[in-house]
């Protein structure tokens, strides 16, 4: 059939990467403005200026952003147990958070000014 030109191939490469850099974003929250994404998103948006592709580069990138979010949205929902309440007649399913157990701290020993009546 038609084989694709390097240029159209390297401009679909660099939407791929948009997109996962912004799902990975979205998903694990990154900070966009310093360090590692700062640098490959300037990177490959310089990439995409040269070959006129810059709008649907980012596009991509905000598209993988919010798919990013909505995915661990959805885990964090799975990982959430559903219990069935009855109700008279109906039965009803709803959902109840996990809460992570909650442990209180331990000292080997306390500090001085938290015993009782020691010096």
């Amino acid at each position: 059939m038609f084989k694709k030109s390097k240029k159209q191939q390297h401009g679909e490469e660099l939407v791929r990467e948009a997109y996962k850099l912004g799902f990975e974003v979205g998903y694990y929250k990154h900070y966009e403005s310093v360090g590692w994404v700062k640098k490959e998103r300037r990177k490959i948006e310089a990439e995409a200026e040269k070959l006129g592709i810059l709008e649907r580069v980012i596009s991509a990138y905000k598209r993988g952003k919010v798919d990013g979010a909505r995915k661990k949205s959805q885990s964090m929902v799975e990982e959430k147990e559903v219990v069935t309440v009855n109700k008279g007649p109906e039965t009803v399913k709803a959902l109840k958070a996990i809460s992570p157990p909650v442990r209180e701290p331990r000292f080997f020993h306390l500090p001085k000014f938290l015993r009782k009546n020691q010096k």
